[in-house]
């Protein structure tokens, strides 16, 4: 007997077909169970924090939500002044900033564009405080 695979996916679902022939030449078809993707989304975190802290946030939500995202975390386009942040003494630094001035905005949006064209596709982008103006 003689089998294959073929392969179908789209952005959410996986569908794996196997055909077997017999020594007969009869033609069989199964289909394996469908593997779902978890949606991708784009973490950005405030002002002042990193994407090491932003992930510490998220993963104190339930298993029962991050267990189904695949979440990808991006630091912000600047240091922060000074390396200073309102997080100190709750979250290690570095610490980032998305933009400083209105000048820097164009900046910012290059800079999640590419990141997001070499580590994409995403399903959506989940963000927070600083970073608001962009979703």
């Amino acid at each position: 007997m003689s089998r294959f695979n073929i392969s179908c996916t789209d952005s959410r679902e996986l569908i794996v077909l196997t055909f077997s022939i017999t020594k007969h030449g009869v033609l069989n078809a199964e289909k394996e169970e469908s593997k779902k993707k978890k949606p991708r989304i784009l973490c950005l975190h405030g002002y002042g924090g990193s994407g090491e802290i932003f992930k510490k946030v998220i993963f104190r939500w339930p298993e029962s939500i991050t267990g189904k995202l695949d979440l990808v975390f991006l630091d912000g386009t600047f240091p922060a002044q000074a390396g200073k942040s309102t997080r100190e003494g709750f979250f290690d630094p570095p610490y980032f900033v998305w933009f400083q001035s209105n000048k820097d905005f164009k900046e910012c949006l290059e800079y999640i564009e590419d990141f997001m064209l070499k580590h994409g596709p995403f399903d959506g982008v989940l963000g927070f405080s600083q970073v608001i103006i962009f979703c």
